[in-house]
């Protein structure tokens, strides 16, 4: 084989190679495209609803106000300009989609399939309702998420117009319904602290 031969099978396989190498960045690369696109899908961007939410800010990590003062409060707990429509589980339900046909599977009611894989199953609307209504996937009802506006009527601990008081845990269970808040008026919201004593 002489020098010619030599360098162009060299120049050949290294092209190969490159090429090779080239292709596989840019399925990498649609791929994570395809990943963070997860949760876009058409859904308005949130923002404060209520008037007091900046006082209100200690309840955004709260366990029991957290989705509610997400959807109320959004601006302030830093989720202005996301999307609420998203896989809660992003890593998997493509995974289980694709493997076992999660999405279409009769096994699995489609509230189950739209608290864990909204987006991956196209159940974004069915989603948007269970918040509304603060149903978790297991049905038990969450934190009232009904919509902000009816909560923001001054029910309760003399509030102003226009401000957030949502309800405490108990009254999500002990009264209240999927269509309103609970009838009477509604106790303003316990600090997270004053809540954990009182469970133990």
């Amino acid at each position: 084989m002489n020098f010619q031969n030599f360098a162009f099978f060299i120049s050949l396989t290294f092209f190969i190679f490159f090429d090779k190498f080239l292709q596989i960045q840019s399925q990498q690369q649609q791929q994570a495209t395809a990943i963070d696109a997860l949760g876009t899908r058409g859904v308005a961007p949130s923002s404060d609803i209520a008037l007091n939410c900046a006082v209100m800010a200690e309840y955004c990590q709260d366990n029991t106000y957290r989705a509610y003062m997400q959807r109320c409060c959004a601006t302030t707990c830093g989720n202005a300009g996301q999307q609420t429509c998203a896989d809660r589980l992003g890593h998997l339900c493509p995974i289980w989609n694709a493997r076992s046909s999660f999405c279409q599977s009769q096994f699995y009611p489609n509230t189950v399939k739209a608290d864990l894989c909204a987006f991956t199953c196209s159940l974004c609307d069915l989603r948007q309702q269970e918040l509304q209504l603060g149903i978790s996937s297991n049905g038990a009802r969450g934190p009232i998420e009904l919509n902000c506006q009816q909560l923001l009527q001054g029910a309760g601990g003399g509030a102003n117009h226009g401000e957030l008081v949502p309800p405490v845990e108990a009254q999500t269970v002990m009264g209240g319904t999927a269509g309103g808040p609970p009838a009477g008026q509604m106790q303003p919201m316990m600090a997270p602290q004053a809540q954990q004593m009182r469970r133990t």
